[in-house]
């Protein structure tokens, strides 16, 4: 128990930074796009399939 109070601002802060870097990355840890995740195809946008093609 000695640790523990003579170390609890290291204790503190590793918990701070364990908490925000989840919480900074989606609570999953990930590094991608959450837009991306959410729509399913890669970040295609479901905007882009309605344009018609461009022609010269």
């Amino acid at each position: 128990m000695n640790w523990v109070v003579d170390n609890w601002p290291w204790l503190l802060f590793g918990a701070a930074f364990l908490g925000l870097h989840l919480v900074g990355h989606g609570g999953h840890g990930g590094h991608g796009s959450r837009r991306a995740e959410e729509d399913g195809d890669g970040g295609v946008s479901r905007e882009d399939d309605r344009k018609p093609p461009h022609v010269h």
